[in-house]
């Protein structure tokens, strides 16, 4: 039962990292035409910085009050550094940032589970 559980969970984590991952293409693709390269490099190193800080600051924090950290200081960082953007645009900017991270845990998270089978396989061959 706790296999099924496992999987079903994994699954749905997988469907919704998909998704988000669509729309942070899309978001990527509008942020490119409207931007240009360097500001959307910029602009997402900056957001990579924000959501960072929302992350390591805001433990005991709800997913909005990250959001909300993340916001304001991504805002801050781009009004220092005359970049102009919508506060769709800000959002869809995070939103992927926050997608990427997701891919990227999941990513080490189904590395973490194969390597933690083959070393339960390999106990299982020597007992």
């Amino acid at each position: 039962m706790e296999a099924i559980q496992a999987e079903l969970i994994s699954a749905a984590i997988g469907i919704i990292v998909t998704c988000i991952g669509i729309v942070s293409g899309y978001t990527a693709k509008f942020l490119k035409e409207k931007f240009g390269l360097e500001k959307l490099e910029r602009s997402k190193a900056y957001a990579k910085i924000a959501v960072d800080f929302a992350e390591q600051v805001g433990i005991d924090f709800k997913a909005e009050e990250k959001f909300d950290t993340a916001k304001k200081h991504l805002l801050l960082m781009l009004n220092n550094n005359n970049i102009k953007m919508s506060e769709d645009e800000l959002e869809g900017l995070i939103e992927a940032m926050v997608a990427e991270m997701n891919r990227s845990f999941k990513k080490e998270l189904d590395e973490r589970r194969v390597a933690e089978q083959v070393i339960e396989d390999i106990k299982c061959r020597w007992s």
